[in-house]
């Protein structure tokens, strides 16, 4: 994916499905990418029998686990790819709709304030590139977490703009002025995450949705940059 530099390691495969009552994928397969050059890989993946949720024929059964409803049948062959400076891009897809190549999205960049630079005032916006193209047919969440050096935390959500935005822009908000207190001044550390999903609606959803049903996710670097 365009953004990653060295990779940290090849590949890493999973195979996970959704389980009723459960927040988050279960796993239920591993998988391995053997280095085909030119940035692809060749990946092999495999699931025990009792995950099975084909039938291949009359006399086949399904998985018990997947007979008796523990998990879905349709599982999800998981891609991540992460580089050296902790970029990382996913792709989730279901094995019924595996097509014979994945292709992992951008990752998220800080545009502005640029890495290195600083900013003036509590209040301020944040702009970003936006990875999450009309033509991959989701919809999509954005997260930009910001960490002051206090150790304190901000979580600014917003959904996926159209393609005609030039870029993401997330308002950290001036609570100041409504009683609350910001973020401190001094080095600030922000990273920049996705979640992107068929039918995901933004204005709609549970939290748990996210990584239940998300098909691309992808969470940039650590940038820094100084609040004045």
């Amino acid at each position: 994916a365009p953004g990653l530099g060295t990779l940290l390691e090849a590949p890493r495969v999973m195979v996970d499905s959704r389980s009723p009552g459960m927040g988050r994928p279960v796993l239920v397969g591993m998988g391995i990418a053997y280095d085909a050059g030119a940035n692809q890989f060749d990946i092999r993946s495999a699931i025990p029998g009792v995950v099975d949720g084909v039938q291949d024929s009359s006399g086949d059964a399904l998985g018990v686990l997947v007979e008796f409803g523990t998990i879905e049948a349709d599982h999800f062959l998981r891609v991540e790819v992460e580089d050296q400076d902790g970029n990382m891009s996913v792709v989730r897809r279901h094995l019924s709709e595996l097509d014979g190549s994945l292709v992992a999205t951008d990752v998220p960049v800080l545009l502005d304030p640029t890495p290195g630079s600083s900013v003036a005032g509590a209040a301020y916006t944040i702009h970003c590139s936006d990875p999450l193209r009309d033509g991959l047919g989701m919809g999509g969440v954005y997260q930009v977490r910001l960490t002051a050096v206090n150790g304190r935390s901000w979580s600014l959500w917003r959904q996926d703009p159209a393609d005609a935005a030039t870029d993401l822009q997330v308002q950290v908000p001036d609570i100041a002025s409504h009683g609350g207190t910001p973020l401190p001044a001094g080095t600030t550390l922000c990273r920049i995450s996705y979640w992107a999903a068929p039918g995901l609606d933004d204005s709609e959803f549970l939290w748990s949705d996210l990584a239940r049903d998300a098909e691309r996710y992808g969470r940039s670097e650590l940038f820094t940059y100084t609040r004045n």
